[in-house]
């Protein structure tokens, strides 16, 4: 592919900002504020044809008054204004857009669009859009969408036909420890769509995995090529929207999207390498396992559990998805019951029941199944930090009876067990995915995500995202050795 016009739009330096005023009741203000609010670097220019300055920030006329070279122009204006403006950033040596504006081809105006084209190749204008909510970098400050960021940026890219999916997940990305590195609202696709957008984020390293929520593909035989050339490079998860009549009415009519049938989209992602999520939080749930796991040597699955009701859905999930649970050797689980109370289930599912040796279940055990060549993935749930179990000991009945520095150096041993947990997980010769059900915040969980060890909040989601997984490490595999 030639040079994607998607380098300038995403790192932009400089910005002529079109919709922008005092005036917090525009939209166009709004993502004004945004940009500002996350500390946007570079050079920002709102265009604005009577205020003279807009939250501090002198205001322009006209594009070409700026008299400084401008890497992006962001359009936030009523449609029938935006070919004017195009042909203007033409006339300035503009030759990159994000185009905000809605009420083109998604809502009856064709006429508009054709225009809009017209305008953009005589100005030689390349643009993300129309009826998008712009695009976000967050690893450079840069997001002109309407959610600020905070928190810190993320591993995941994200190609989306609603620009809901760019912004508004934002905090909820954030509580899950995920976060967008860059994100792309790609509207209706007057210019740039997500073929390019793929090829953009095929080369940007802090970018792990690529999630997309697709209405339509509009360039079928340049999607395959692309997405498997990307596949073998780095995950692809996408949620198609247009699977049912319902659904394709309301794509149409939200990015004029025509839909694309089942079967082939099903074709398509399989062909391509690509892992289909059925569900939002489902594609989340496979972009935190895909952007952090080693990929798997096969389909054997191991299930390490301090509670039998987890091990057992987990076993079921690995059942029905097509994977397998062998029982473990004689050897192996004379080795773990080294570490495991007497009452311990050892045949895989592994379940402790009790944790009566936090060193042995949270680091010994793991490593000696996954060192086992055993087992391909381990399936881990039970992660408590010692701060769980001493909740009580605030209470104004049980706090007398405590020694307080007995606490305080169970905590000190807590606080080093989870480095050693740590060292443990991630230096394992196969992937691990963990699940449970308390607050991400809870001390070892977060110090464990921090090192990149991913949780999910319920075993099966955990052995749902095993199976991704698999199904995506067996597809480069194939490729590899075609």
């Amino acid at each position: 592919m030639s040079h994607n016009p998607l380098q300038e739009i995403m790192n932009a330096r400089s910005i002529a900002f079109f919709g922008a005023s005092s005036s917090m009741a525009k939209m166009g203000t709004g993502q004004l504020v945004t940009l500002l609010c996350n500390h946007y670097p570079g050079a920002i220019y709102p265009i604005h044809p009577r205020e003279e300055e807009i939250f501090g920030l002198r205001a322009y006329r006209r594009v070409g008054d700026i008299g400084k070279p401008v890497d992006l122009a962001v359009i936030i204006l009523p449609a029938k204004l935006v070919p004017g403006i195009v042909r203007e950033l033409g006339e300035a040596g503009i030759r990159r857009a994000v185009i905000v504006t809605a009420g083109f081809s998604e809502a009856g105006g064709g006429d508009l669009q054709r225009e809009l084209d017209d305008a953009s190749k005589s100005a030689g204008l390349r643009y993300v859009g129309p009826n998008c909510i712009g695009v976000a970098n967050l690893h450079q400050s840069y997001n002109f969408t309407i959610f600020p960021f905070e928190g810190k940026p993320g591993t995941l890219g994200m190609l989306s036909h609603s620009g809901t999916f760019v912004t508004h997940l934002m905090p909820y990305l954030n509580a899950r420890r995920l976060n967008w590195a860059e994100a792309i609202s790609l509207g209706n696709e007057g210019d740039l769509d997500i073929v390019d957008g793929l090829d953009y984020m095929a080369g940007r390293e802090p970018i792990k995995a690529i999630t997309c929520y697709i209405e339509t593909i509009r360039r079928g035989r340049d999607f395959m090529e692309k997405a498997a050339a990307v596949s073998r490079v780095k995950p692809v998860i996408a949620l198609y929207a247009s699977g049912t009549e319902a659904s394709a009415r309301a794509t149409a009519s939200h990015t004029a999207a025509i839909a694309t049938p089942e079967g082939v989209i099903n074709g398509m992602f399989s062909q391509t390498g690509i892992v289909r999520a059925d569900s939002l939080e489902e594609m989340f749930d496979f972009a935190c396992v895909l952007s952090r796991c080693s990929l798997p040597k096969g389909r054997r699955v191991g299930i390490l559990t301090n509670s039998g009701g987890p091990g057992a859905i987990m076993a079921g999930t690995v059942a029905r998805c097509g994977m397998s649970l062998p029982r473990f050797s004689p050897a192996l689980q004379q080795a773990i019951a080294a570490y495991a109370p007497p009452t311990a289930s050892l045949s895989n599912p592994v379940d402790f029941t009790f944790i009566n040796d936090w060193e042995g279940y949270f680091s010994k055990v793991p490593r000696l199944i996954a060192e086992s060549g055993e087992v391909d993935v381990l399936l881990y749930y039970g992660f408590f930090g010692v701060e769980t179990f001493l909740h009580y000991s605030d209470h104004p009945s049980v706090a007398p009876s405590l020694d307080r520095a007995i606490i305080d150096a169970a905590m000190k041993i807590g606080d080093s067990l989870k480095h050693t947990i740590a060292d443990t997980l991630k230096g394992l010769p196969v992937p691990i995915i963990c699940s449970t059900f308390l607050d991400l915040d809870e001390s070892l969980i977060a110090h464990l995500i921090e090192h990149d060890v991913p949780f999910l909040p319920t075993p099966e989601r955990a052995a749902r995202a095993a199976w991704a997984l698999c199904r995506y490490a067996e597809w480069r595999r194939n490729r590899i050795s075609d």
